[in-house]
């Protein structure tokens, strides 16, 4: 059986770091020799990971995701020359022809609709045909899986009046409907995938395929301290908000308690989500804490 993994992210990035795991733990298990693993890279991240990676079968692919490339002539690329398809992304082209994983870590692009990039952005991520790609993508959801979804998940679709949100919309239904299996990283997601799509609970499957590290002990562990740091990027996927709401609470049932300085550092990005959460902090702020 001939196992095509997508390891076309760099490891900057938290799809591209999940799918290098993935990589390592197939490439491990290669010596027991009931697969062939064929990575599908770039340029780039070909040269990135060569020395990882001796001895297998590489395809390259330098189209950009969501491009019309990467949806249409990425399964006609692939075709015949693998037995499946291990997708770490949260889509995949609903016309590949052999069995495929495909990997939903969350289900942004249907939960925070103002949150995805506009047309200008997506145009210069993924390629000026991207246009192409999304209108006929939106068109084959539209026609051959729209009149089959429930009540609650049409409702969704129709609020999306954008054709990109459409697109991001269309691209994970169609990648859940068309995976023979689906992969999640946390129990978090599971219930998120499953309650917005029970239909597909048969097909999902959670693992976590991160390398595991030295976990240090700390001796006192409390919020005595008078910093607080979070690092993660600003989106609404990393629980800001909740964050910032959890110290507010836990320092008014504290009582008088020195006040905390909280540092949240990460990309601020995707539109007005950062300066949402600035004023967020800033409000929380004038209780017990200074952020």
């Amino acid at each position: 059986m001939r196992i095509c993994l997508d390891l076309r992210r760099p490891d900057d990035c938290g799809v591209g770091r999940v799918a290098l795991n993935v990589a390592q733990i197939l490439y491990h298990l290669i010596q027991r020799r009931t697969f062939e693993l064929i990575l599908l890279v770039t340029s780039q991240t070909s040269e990135q990971f060569g020395s990882l990676f001796q001895g297998t079968s590489r395809i390259i692919c330098d189209s950009k995701f969501f491009s019309k490339e990467d949806m249409f002539e990425l399964p006609r690329l692939l075709s015949g020359k693998i037995d499946v398809f291990w997708s770490n992304q949260f889509y995949i082209s609903p016309f590949f022809e052999c069995p495929v994983v495909t990997m939903i870590h969350d289900i942004w692009p249907v939960k925070y609709p103002e949150w995805l990039p506009n047309h200008d952005e997506v145009e210069k991520r993924h390629g000026p045909n991207v246009l192409d790609a999304a209108k006929e993508i939106t068109r084959h959801f539209e026609n051959e899986m729209y009149s089959h979804l429930d009540l609650q998940a049409q409702s969704l679709y129709k609020k999306r009046v954008g054709l990109f949100d459409r697109y991001m919309f269309a691209s994970m239904y169609l990648a859940a409907r068309e995976a023979k299996v689906i992969v999640t990283c946390s129990n978090y997601s599971r219930g998120e995938i499953t309650g917005l799509m029970p239909e597909y609970e048969h097909k999902l499957h959670l693992l976590s395929p991160f390398v595991r590290g030295q976990v240090l002990p700390h001796a006192k562990t409390s919020l005595e301290s008078d910093r607080v740091i979070m690092v993660a990027k600003f989106d609404p996927r990393k629980n800001h908000r909740f964050f910032l709401l959890s110290l507010q609470q836990l320092f008014s049932i504290r009582g008088k308690k020195p006040k905390v300085e909280v540092f949240i550092i990460g990309d601020v990005g995707y539109r007005s989500f950062g300066k949402n959460l600035v004023e967020l902090g800033q409000e929380v702020g004038r209780t017990h804490l200074k952020c």
